[in-house]
């Protein structure tokens, strides 16, 4: 920590690719600004895979699906995605379908192990459902590219795919099946005297709350509007 509250080193930092294409980039900005002489060694990967690193203290900070429980780790909340099955308009999809429906075409998600992947393959075999095809992605621009394409329906967080979605590229398709929220934490191993990775995670969760603040006029916006006012004391 330098004399001026900045911090500095090199700091090795794990993100899952959720916080990828939604809101580090900023956060990238913010340090650069407030802390220009840490040196950030960034690592992409599932959530599965940044756990066993950071438990093996291979990296020092994780962006990744949470919180964890293990001893000796700290949580800091990053806020939820919702997961939206997306579909290009060239697939001919109704903006509502069931998940047999949905299921009749090839389906294109997170890689194998992670919780997308689980929760869709878990709600199939509760349904007796077969998926024409059932793809996973450690990646997900190929993911994007097949949606985009009108090769699969996609499964993933909305939030990645807001521009295409307003381009009129994409489009979210509502359906009979209960979606899990994706909550995301940054987590470190606790130890004297290590403040990078408590500061980062501080700065992160700033970065994210104002990243997925609902704007005003989206359909999130207005749900939350009427969940207030239905609200009773």
């Amino acid at each position: 920590l330098a004399r001026d509250g900045a911090i500095e080193g090199t700091l090795r930092l794990g993100v899952a690719e959720t916080i990828v294409h939604t809101w580090l980039p900023r956060l990238i900005e913010r340090l650069a600004r407030e802390h220009p002489k840490l040196a950030l060694e960034i690592e992409v990967d599932i959530s599965p895979n940044l756990r066993e690193r950071l438990l093996a203290h291979q990296i020092d900070l994780a962006f990744l699906l949470g919180p964890l429980s293990a001893p000796a780790l700290r949580n800091v909340p990053l806020g939820t995605f919702e997961l939206a099955f997306l579909a290009s308009p060239k697939m001919g999809l109704p903006s509502r379908a069931p998940l047999a429906r949905l299921a009749e075409h090839p389906i294109v998600t997170f890689a194998r192990g992670t919780k997308p992947h689980i929760a869709l393959a878990e709600l199939f075999a509760q349904r007796g459902i077969a998926p024409a095809r059932l793809h996973a992605s450690a990646a997900l621009s190929p993911a994007i590219k097949l949606a985009l394409d009108g090769i699969a329906v996609a499964l993933m967080p909305a939030a990645i795919v807001r521009e295409e979605v307003r381009a009129g590229k994409l489009k979210r398709i509502a359906s009979d099946a209960a979606l899990p929220e994706l909550e995301f934490v940054a987590c470190w191993p606790a130890a004297p005297g290590e403040m990078r990775a408590a500061r980062v995670a501080e700065l992160a969760a700033e970065t994210s709350r104002a990243a997925l603040r609902p704007r005003s006029g989206s359909s999130t916006a207005r749900r939350d509007s009427a969940g207030r006012r239905d609200r009773r004391p």
